[in-house]
């Protein structure tokens, strides 16, 4: 195993090479690095630019992968919006075509979506309810509050994961809850394949997680301080503090 260091990591961490051989881009400059000491894992080194890894159609699907993703998300709204039957706000960080937030409209739910891709917000004809923007969290109005944040397959993206749930916290209505769910880089699933993982996904995947280090990443962000901060899970829980979060590695 090779020892190398961490940007602001100061002691040696473990690093696993990735093979370059199946992979576009120049994956042969790319590992998976793993801190000693805490056991965060990342990508290194990160692109200076992530724009050529994201194409313009990047999560455009076809019709029959849109119906069949609107019926799975239907479900998985359904279980995040019963505890407020009556309805509420949700903002969705990392949207796509704005189809969960599409369920929550017709569930009586106020919508917005946060998108990085321009083009694709410039495709999407949001419905009653919904409204879909390319501002980042720290620029949305000051009063937006929500009741429920939801980042699906999102956190792993993003290079300083602590500082967006940082401001998740802060756009938090009172009683509000943050749902997060991402890639257990801790599976037997990730184990097994190796190299070959799915949901391994670099350099796209900047951050990868196992349920210890996304509970060090939600107490660093303070996000424990809201008493139903969740993760959502099929699987496992873990504890932030004194609280129980569910946690839904896909």
């Amino acid at each position: 195993m090779v020892r190398g260091r961490l940007p602001g990591v100061p002691n040696p961490v473990p690093q696993r090479r990735l093979s370059g051989s199946a992979r576009p881009h120049n994956w042969r400059l790319l590992r998976v690095v793993e801190c000693s000491s805490c056991g965060a894992t990342y990508t290194a080194p990160r692109p200076a630019s992530m724009d050529r890894y994201y194409p313009r159609r990047y999560r455009a699907y076809g019709p029959l992968v849109t119906l069949i993703l609107g019926a799975f998300y239907r479900m998985r709204v359904s279980r995040w919006a019963a505890w407020k039957p009556k309805g509420g706000s949700v903002l969705e960080i990392g949207c796509g075509s704005g189809l969960m937030l599409a369920a929550f409209s017709q569930r009586g739910w106020k919508a917005v979506g946060i998108e990085r891709n321009e083009e694709v917000v410039a495709r999407v004809r949001p419905g009653p309810g919904v409204e879909i923007t390319t501002l980042p969290v720290e620029e949305l109005p000051a009063e937006a509050r929500f009741d429920l944040i939801l980042m699906f397959h999102v956190l792993e993206h993003i290079g300083d994961p602590v500082r967006l749930l940082r401001e998740c916290a802060k756009r938090l209505a009172p009683g509000g809850r943050v749902v997060v769910n991402v890639p257990n880089f801790g599976s037997w699933q990730a184990r097994f394949a190796g190299t070959n993982w799915l949901h391994l996904d670099i350099p796209r995947h900047l951050v990868h997680y196992t349920p210890k280090t996304l509970a060090a990443d939600a107490r660093t962000s303070a996000i424990e301080g809201h008493p139903d901060w969740v993760c959502v899970d099929r699987t496992r829980s873990v504890r932030v503090g004194g609280e129980r979060v569910q946690s839904d590695y896909g």
